[in-house]
C-alpha cells in the first residue's frame, strides 16, 4: 500500500505564503497553515494585537486575523478557496 503524503491539502486549495506585514492580509485566507514552527504576531478584527503566539508545524489554524505584523522561524500559508 502506498503512504499517503500529509501534503494533499495543498493540492485540493489554493495556497499561498504569508509575508509578515504591517498592511492588512487582502484577501484574508480562510485558514493558515504552518509548516514550521515558530512564532507569530497578529492583529485581530477588533484592533487588539496578540504577541508571540507559538504556532507549530502541520497544523491549521482556523481563525482570520486582519493583519500578521511578525514571523519569526514559522513558514505560514494562507488557505484560499
Amino acid at each position: 500500500m502506498a503512504h499517503k503524503s500529509s501534503h494533499r491539502v495543498h493540492s485540493a486549495t489554493h495556497m499561498k505564503r504569508i509575508v509578515a506585514s504591517p498592511n492588512d492580509l487582502a484577501p484574508r485566507p480562510r485558514v493558515l497553515y504552518v509548516t514550521r514552527k515558530g512564532t507569530m504576531d497578529f492583529t485581530n478584527e477588533d484592533g487588539s494585537e496578540e504577541l508571540n503566539v507559538l504556532v507549530f508545524a502541520n497544523t491549521q489554524l482556523r481563525f482570520q486575523p486582519m493583519k500578521i505584523t511578525r514571523i519569526r522561524g514559522a513558514i505560514i500559508y494562507g488557505m484560499y478557496g
